[in-house]
């Protein structure tokens, strides 16, 4: 022995020490309390649906409104100069059912349970601003289900509780087009939505399908329909590049099935 002490060490020791390191860390940047502001300030305001962008949460309610808040709005800011969050928008169209903002993040599509579909143009702080709504029916809601944006942004569809699929078109100058036009109605209701290219991607309660917009013809993703309505949705999945793409579609028991674009299943 030359004088040395020497620490014994095993290899379950060392397991425990790495245990014991952390691997992630939560780190508020901004608080989150003014997210309750709304709800706890009066009961009729219920949150039903939120949507998000780099710079604000969008969260609709049971009221017709939509509370914008920044997501690194500072801690200080005092409720008594500015009792609301930092925007809202009011459709006075009754509870809203879902939230989608483009690409851009300069745009808000709103679909209420009324049926009406309102665009609003986000302001960059400023209050937002209507550039687009459609009448609801009061006699015969149909629930909006879902929004998806083409991808140029300037047409919006919107699935609907009775199966059907309708597009919104934005600075529509074509006396040929109408701006707010049916595109047709599947078996079930609408669940999700999905855009690539010319197409549609239209999850069901009972099956999943492409709508090809130029030419309004539609193929079912896969052969086999689902025997009972359950709320499984469909989505593309495309790579970093904006290259290769397929569908991913949601079946009973956590399974899922891939597919081409052409709706073939293969795994």
């Amino acid at each position: 022995m030359d004088g040395h002490n020497e620490v014994p060490t095993t290899s379950r020791g060392n397991d425990e020490v790495f245990d014991r390191i952390p691997t992630h860390f939560l780190v508020e940047l901004t608080s989150l309390d003014e997210l309750a502001f709304p709800a706890n300030s009066t009961k009729r305001v219920k949150y039903t649906c939120v949507a998000s962008t780099s710079k604000c949460l969008c969260l609709g309610t049971s009221t017709g409104s939509v509370y914008i808040f920044s997501r690194y709005a500072a801690k200080s800011r005092s409720r008594t100069s500015s009792p609301v969050p930092v925007q809202v928008f009011t459709t006075r169209d009754g509870q809203i059912s879902t939230i989608s903002v483009s690409a851009s993040e300069e745009l808000m599509a709103i679909g209420g349970d009324s049926g009406r579909v309102s665009i609003a143009q986000l302001n960059n702080g400023q209050p937002p601003t209507l550039i687009y709504s459609t009448p609801g029916d009061a006699r015969s809601p149909d629930r909006v289900m879902a929004l998806a944006w083409s991808p140029d942004m300037k047409t919006v569809y919107s699935g609907h509780s009775s199966g059907s699929l309708h597009c919104h078109r934005l600075n529509n100058r074509s006396v040929f087009r109408a701006a707010h036009q049916k595109l047709t109605k599947f078996d079930g209701e609408i669940v999700q939505l999905d855009t690539l290219q010319g197409h549609v991607l239209v999850a069901t309660s009972l099956s999943a399908h492409l709508y090809h917009v130029d030419s309004g013809t539609i193929q079912q993703v896969g052969k086999k329909v689902r025997t009972s309505p359950s709320p499984l949705g469909a989505c593309y999945i495309q790579d970093s590049e904006g290259g290769s793409a397929f569908i991913v579609a949601a079946r009973p028991n956590g399974r899922l099935w891939e597919a081409n674009l052409v709706g073939v299943v293969y795994k």
